[in-house]
């Protein structure tokens, strides 16, 4: 059994909660192509797409020790944060899928190592999650979705991003892996509902988060 004086040190070696920051930054970046070929399909042209994000965490790396502990821990445990995380306002910011935004989403961080990165694609009272306008080359057709499904990946950040006194700043670009998102869909005989909740759910399980160096 593992003593209780190793369970308070792992206690204690446990990561802190993230807080605001100044003097960090950290910009996040949404990025697809629009020309997508499908293997079981036709190609599919994304012409306008815009996802509206409410928020987005990142995920400090956990410590060794904690590591161990969350490995042997006798019961799932859940570890309460009092600091605000670093996210943006609630009322949520459009991301477009092929442009820059026009306010970027910035972050300020504590300095430190960040192992993943956690958006929340969700609605809000003026505007749906996805607005999506795509056109199929066979048969010739648009399509126009606007769906108010939600999704909450969890990224991974591999290699992580790492903050310090002399690398304050940074850039994640989440990318879109078209044929992932897209494959096997019927883009042009399901209802746009059903449509619109399975390509938010889709998006989610479509994204890849990579740390890019910020541009001078």
């Amino acid at each position: 059994m593992i003593s209780e004086r190793l369970v308070l040190g792992l206690l204690w070696a446990l990561p802190a909660c993230v807080i605001h920051e100044s003097g960090t930054l950290v910009q996040i970046d949404l990025s697809a192509e629009r020309a997508i070929a499908l293997s079981l399909g036709p190609t599919v042209r994304l012409t306008d797409g815009v996802l509206l994000l409410q928020e987005v965490h990142l995920e400090p790396c956990p410590s060794t020790a904690a590591a161990v502990w969350r490995a042997f821990a006798p019961v799932s445990t859940a570890y309460a944060h009092s600091g605000p995380p670093p996210s943006i306002g609630p009322a949520g910011q459009a991301m477009p899928l092929f442009v820059p935004a026009l306010t970027p989403v910035e972050l300020h961080p504590a300095v430190g190592r960040y192992c993943g990165v956690t958006p929340l694609f969700a609605p809000s009272a003026q505007a749906p999650t996805l607005q999506l306008t795509l056109e199929v080359d066979t048969p010739a057709q648009t399509v126009r979705i606007e769906s108010p499904a939600w999704v909450r990946p969890q990224l991974e950040l591999n290699p992580p991003l790492e903050l310090s006194a002399d690398r304050p700043e940074a850039q994640i670009v989440l990318e879109v892996d078209g044929p992932r998102w897209l494959e096997g869909l019927d883009l042009t005989g399901t209802s746009t509902d059903v449509l619109g909740a399975a390509l938010v759910e889709r998006f989610g399980r479509a994204l890849l988060a990579r740390v890019q160096e910020p541009t001078p």
